[in-house]
């Protein structure tokens, strides 16, 4: 089976979103401020968005003021609101629910993508989208039973906001634009927003860690570029539903990285996820 573009950006996506959560888990576990963190990952990404921002001068001086809008709207979603609604989120949900939860992004999505793209909702993705959703309950929670709480509103909040901010503007945005401008424009239009949050929340000191900060740092980077290319060749859900093969890259990547143990549970939901992710590229959904 030949594997089309779209996938092959959606797929390296996820195994570097996957590198870039453990990577945050270690700096983290070791005592590292969120909002510090922030702060630096922003601030030290500046400069390799300011050369993308150069090359892409001639595009941006073309863009319309419709398209400015659009890209505005998605950094204050996408960047911004995401990262308050995950802050909330991470605060008072269990994070057992978190996991599980925010994977309901891909329904989300669905639903947008048909409302703002046109895209159709089928028998087909319906059915994928329930496979994702048991494998990564299974995944999550290693069959255990979930005891919802108020903060998980913040979590759905969350999946919402990806859902509309990320997926279907970052959509809407890449059929205007090229990848590398909305990639460029959506980061250098969030900076004072991230800034501001960082300072207001916490003092800025040097990362315990900095060279992992570098690192994760390059990955964000790396991150927004492969998302945006994978926009312009796939649909919003065919990205979503790839994406999701994530948390399966986190929890094997952990294994051995971070000492957590998996349960025959765990992988299985962690099959279904793989046999959907499968599926949603043979049936080019």
């Amino acid at each position: 089976m030949k594997l089309r573009i779209g996938f092959i950006y959606a797929i390296s996506a996820a195994i570097v979103w996957a590198i870039t959560i453990i990577l945050y888990r270690i700096v983290l576990t070791n005592g590292e401020n969120p909002f510090n963190l922030t702060f630096w990952t922003t601030v030290l990404a500046l400069p390799y968005w300011l050369v993308m921002v150069l090359r892409e001068q001639k595009s941006f001086r073309a863009l319309q003021r419709s398209d400015y809008i659009l890209l505005v709207a998605m950094a204050l979603v996408s960047s911004v609101g995401v990262g308050l609604a995950e802050v909330f989120a991470l605060s008072y949900s269990p994070a057992v629910n978190f996991a599980f939860l925010i994977r309901t992004v891909t329904v989300f999505t669905i639903i947008f993508a048909y409302l703002f793209l046109r895209e159709r909702i089928t028998r087909e993705k319906l059915i994928l989208v329930i496979l994702l959703l048991v494998g990564s309950y299974f995944l999550a929670t290693g069959g255990d039973s979930i005891r919802f709480t108020r903060g998980d509103l913040f979590t759905i909040l969350e999946a919402i906001l990806i859902a509309f901010g990320t997926n279907v503007l970052g959509k809407l945005s890449t059929n205007r634009m090229s990848p590398n401008t909305v990639s460029s424009g959506r980061f250098m239009i969030s900076v004072i927003p991230l800034v501001l949050l960082a300072l207001a929340n916490t003092a800025i000191v040097i990362p315990h860690q900095l060279p992992l900060v570098l690192v994760i740092t390059f990955l964000d980077f790396l991150l927004a570029v492969l998302i945006f290319q994978g926009f312009k060749h796939s649909t919003a859900t065919f990205m979503t539903m790839i994406m999701s093969f994530t948390p399966v890259f986190v929890s094997f990547m952990a294994f051995p990285l971070l000492g957590e143990s998996l349960t025959i549970i765990q992988i299985f939901g962690g099959a279904l996820i793989v046999l959907a992710g499968i599926l949603v590229e043979k049936l080019k959904i």
